[in-house]
């Protein structure tokens, strides 16, 4: 009885090992095509309320990315600083970047997820990357 319950569990493990190597088979073949074809575009999207200090910072360190395939969409969300200003003149000098201006909340909308959302509806790229006006990112 114990041989037959280890043939049945040797069975059930090798259809899973199996089963495991056709869907690594199928990663590895998705990823290929991906390595041949072009690379998404990619609508980067950062939120800021009164980020004048941060902002300069974390947009060059986004525009310095080793990928080229790129938006960057920078949405004021009602500041009182000078970070419109900011954003505009950062816009002035690249090409990628983008400027929106929310300058209302509706009712029943908290202030990032509606410049969040303002942002997502005007984005062009595939994929869509959300971060923060107080994030540094590195190149790579």
């Amino acid at each position: 009885m114990l041989g037959l319950v280890v043939l049945i569990e040797l069975s059930r493990l090798s259809l899973l090992f199996l089963k495991g190597v056709k869907a690594e088979e199928k990663i590895a073949g998705a990823l290929r095509e991906w390595a041949v074809e072009p690379s998404p575009f990619i609508s980067v999207v950062v939120p800021c309320k009164d980020e004048e200090r941060n902002i300069p910072e974390t947009v060059r360190s986004i525009l310095a990315s080793d990928y080229e395939n790129f938006e960057l969409i920078l949405v004021n969300d009602r500041s009182s600083d000078k970070t419109l200003e900011i954003m505009e003149s950062l816009a002035r000098e690249d090409s990628r970047v983008r400027v929106l201006s929310v300058e209302f909340l509706p009712e029943g909308w908290t202030g990032k997820t509606h410049a969040l959302h303002q942002a997502a509806e005007q984005a062009r790229g595939d994929v869509l990357v959300f971060t923060d006006a107080d994030v540094l990112w590195s190149p790579d």
